[in-house]
């Protein structure tokens, strides 16, 4: 079993990497602000590059396919479990109390997006995550009180 990569050389890997118009300096910012806390508990603000510029139709879209794929509570589970290491899709579906097929689909939106990554291994399909930046946005969600 290969160990997840975390930290900049794995963010380099991430297909997003190459479609945002900032430095790799600014993402080391963006990640440092993001662990960063307020006393209200919520996650500080970004300001590594000031106000958002707008971005390009292919950058919006890209974006918007990450959060799709980021809206379904089978997929934030699946993206909990593989938070724990690279796992075979054969321990996935009975964690989610799911069927191999959904299960599957599952997996591919999140492939598809650039969140995850697999590797075949014999009968067996690993999943790791390759875009952990997913976890702090999700920890930054679970800081918001409702």
């Amino acid at each position: 079993m290969q160990p997840i990569e975390y930290g900049a050389e794995a963010f380099l890997k991430a297909p997003l990497f190459l479609l945002l118009p900032l430095t790799f300096s600014d993402y080391l910012h963006i990640f440092a602000n993001m662990k960063n806390e307020k006393k209200t508990g919520k996650c500080e603000p970004c300001t590594a590059s000031g106000p958002m510029e707008l971005a390009s139709a292919a950058v919006v879209k890209r974006r918007a396919q990450v959060l799709k794929a980021l809206g379904h509570p089978s997929r934030i589970r699946i993206l909990e479990i593989l938070s724990r290491g690279e796992t075979c899709v054969c321990h996935i579906a009975p964690a989610l109390d799911s069927d191999l097929s959904t299960v599957s689909r599952h997996l591919a939106v999140l492939r598809n997006a650039g969140i995850i990554d697999d590797d075949k291994r014999g009968l067996n399909v690993y999943y790791r995550i390759i875009m952990p930046c997913v976890l702090d946005f999700l920890r930054c969600i679970d800081k918001e009180k409702s």
